[in-house]
């Protein structure tokens, strides 16, 4: 099977929830593709799902060695401050997205949003609000309703 069959299998059975078969399928796709970033993403957000978060973090340090572009370097970063912040590690979660914080990406205002407010930063927080606003008023306004209710 390609690498693409695999991930779209994949993926259909994380919407369905279906974790196990989902895991199964990321084994085979690990033999075949052991040095691939989007093997072990797919690794991490199976375990993401699964609350499994040191299983995910440390997969997650895998799919960072194996990023070439930045776009997945970005989606990597995600993925990695998502989990240090369920894990409450605030602080390393600040350091990852800080080196993305000048991209204008609204999923990583968002959780820098949120990683600035559990340090009590919130003059940041503020800032990066504002930059969220800009770049997706619609996520913004949700994320506000979030906050205030």
């Amino acid at each position: 099977m390609r690498k693409q069959e695999y991930a779209s299998q994949i993926e259909y059975y994380l919407k369905n929830s279906n974790y196990e078969k989902a895991q199964a399928l990321v084994g085979e796709m690990a033999k075949n593709y052991p040095n691939d970033a989007v093997t072990h993403y797919l690794k991490a957000k199976i375990h993401f799902l699964k609350k499994d978060y040191e299983a995910a973090l440390e997969e997650g340090k895998m799919t960072c060695k194996f990023c070439r572009t930045r776009n997945d370097k970005i989606k990597c970063a995600i993925l990695l401050a998502s989990t240090l912040f369920l894990l409450s590690r605030y602080k390393e979660a600040y350091e990852i997205l800080s080196r993305f914080k000048d991209e204008k990406d609204a999923e990583i205002k968002e959780l820098l949003i949120f990683v600035c407010l559990a340090l009590g930063k919130e003059d940041e927080a503020r800032n990066f609000y504002k930059e969220l606003f800009a770049i997706n008023q619609t996520m913004a306004e949700k994320l506000f309703m979030k906050l205030v209710s």
